[in-house]
């Protein structure tokens, strides 16, 4: 599963937190409707406290996760990406 979702920020931080986290709890849980056992999520997202919450709720649903910012991302770009490898089902 791929998610580069990102709302329209305004330039109040905790909106655009809470929104960059709740599109993140989404694409994260999205792994459990289409990702196999084992395999492997990418998703953007902006650096806040909302978000290292929701990358912590779902931390134990992968063998790593990790961060990474890429080489093409602006350098004005504040943007990370989260990579799961070897997803594993809840009971």
């Amino acid at each position: 599963v791929i998610s580069d979702l990102s709302p329209h920020l305004s330039g109040v931080r905790a909106a655009d937190d809470a929104r960059v986290s709740e599109l993140l709890d989404t694409a994260f849980h999205l792994n459990s409707v289409f990702l196999k056992e084992g395999g492997f999520f990418i998703a953007k997202a902006f650096p806040s406290n909302d978000v290292e919450v929701v990358a912590k709720k779902y931390r134990k649903s992968f063998e790593k996760l990790d961060r990474t910012i890429l080489k093409s991302s602006r350098n004005t770009s504040n943007e990370f990406y989260f990579i799961g490898k070897g997803f594993r089902r809840g009971d």
